[in-house]
């Protein structure tokens, strides 16, 4: 009995030493954190990484280590100076430009995804089990309250996506677009010509235009509509562009395909402009004035001045750190 027990524990002495090939790092390589999200406001710039935040406050020249209120930026909008922004932690606000947070509110939706606002009115999508539930707020993201029930087919839904032009409230949910002119209090179904072989993922407003995202079920294809007449009628425009990421930069509208090429809108459809740099990934920007910064997975942060032309590396206070503690 003895032998056995003296037997076991060596086993599992010996697999306690064992570093598992997943989990194996070189210390003498060194790369750029990851970035996952970037946000500027105020002259305040904030980046977000796996483990630690980073602030610049004269437009991304140089970086300092900052305080860290949450690990992962999902979206925000700002209502005169206050932002309020959706976090795996919730719904929080700042009132300095995002220096400091106060929240999670109390009683707003958890596993959120993107925010919007219609002045003082914001609205958000939530998860409750298996399915997404609209909030609305009357009151700056204070207080929230369900709003799905004035949604059609509530029973189950997929694809959840929410988006404002010209204060009209677009959604997508299981499949569908629906609008609404008076603050989600009665929707309307949009009609999109899709073929059964496509399913709607999602709609976005930027510049005068309505974007409609849809997949093919098998998952091989994205294809893109667009609307300039809010949803009325719709054109197809970019297809198979692979993931998308949509900015404005003025009145000019430029999307992130899943190489990281960044291509401007034409009007019907899209023109490649530049890429920051060779590697094939969807990165994290953020727009600056008139100037795009792009953080990426490991090669650190890159800077466009002309619309996304010409690139140049923005990483002074941003630190190469060595593979073993990224």
């Amino acid at each position: 009995m003895k032998k056995l027990i003296f037997f076991v524990a060596l086993i599992m002495f010996f697999s306690s030493c064992l570093t598992p090939e997943e989990n194996y790092c070189d210390k003498d390589i060194y790369r750029y954190l990851t970035v996952r999200s970037i946000m500027s406001v105020g002259g305040n710039t904030t980046i977000w990484t796996d483990n630690r935040n980073y602030l610049s406050t004269d437009g991304g020249n140089k970086w300092s280590k900052t305080t860290r209120a949450f690990r992962y930026l999902y979206s925000y909008v700002i209502h005169d100076s206050q932002i309020v922004a959706s976090t795996e932690k919730g719904i929080l606000t700042s009132l300095d430009g995002g220096l400091s947070w106060t929240g999670p509110v109390i009683g707003a939706p958890l596993g959120i995804s993107t925010i919007i606002n219609i002045g003082e009115t914001y609205f958000v999508f939530g998860y409750d089990l298996y399915r997404s539930v609209l909030y609305r707020s009357m009151d700056r993201g204070m207080n929230w309250s369900v709003l799905s029930s004035n949604l059609p087919d509530n029973s189950y839904t997929y694809g959840s996506s929410i988006t404002v032009l010209d204060s009209q409230i677009f959604v997508c949910r299981n499949g569908e677009v629906y609008s609404s002119k008076n603050l989600g209090v009665s929707w309307l179904e949009l009609t999109l010509a899709i073929s059964d072989t496509f399913v709607l993922e999602s709609v976005l407003a930027i510049g005068n235009y309505l974007f409609a995202i849809n997949y093919k079920i098998d998952l091989t294809e994205r294809d893109m509509f667009m609307s300039a007449d809010s949803g009325k009628t719709w054109a197809l425009t970019g297809s198979k562009l692979g993931f998308h990421r949509f900015l404005s930069i003025g009145a000019e509208i430029y999307l992130f395909n899943f190489c990281g090429e960044l291509l401007k809108f034409n009007g019907e459809n899209w023109d490649f402009i530049g890429k920051p740099y060779e590697r094939c990934e969807h990165p994290a920007f953020c727009v600056i004035g008139t100037n795009i910064l792009v953080g990426t997975d490991d090669r650190g942060l890159f800077y466009s001045a002309d619309s996304g032309k010409t690139w140049a590396s923005k990483n002074n206070g941003f630190p190469l750190v060595s593979d073993c503690d990224r």
